[in-house]
């Protein structure tokens, strides 16, 4: 293995993982080949931002933002709206 693999993974432990020979996201289940060029693109890519920003949104509760949010009787496909 690459010694900058090792970095990567070092840095990364909590994400990524190696299982088989191929380095595996642990966010999103996704399998990569064992190089930096590989790993980096993908951890550049949209989708392990979108799979951050899930991991982030989870634990928001979005109920302590309710009184900034008003019912729009007006348009019956809009359910709120922000004031």
């Amino acid at each position: 293995m690459e010694p900058s693999i090792e970095a990567f993974l070092e840095s990364h432990k909590h994400e990524a993982e190696i299982k088989d020979g191929k380095v595996v996201c642990t966010l999103t289940g996704h399998e990569l080949p064992m190089t930096l060029e590989a790993v980096n693109n993908y951890w550049n890519g949209k989708a392990i931002r979108r799979a951050r920003l899930k991991l982030d949104n989870e634990g928001l509760d979005m109920n302590e933002f309710g009184p900034f949010f008003e019912v729009d009787r007006s348009d019956p496909k809009l359910t709120s709206f922000a004031r």
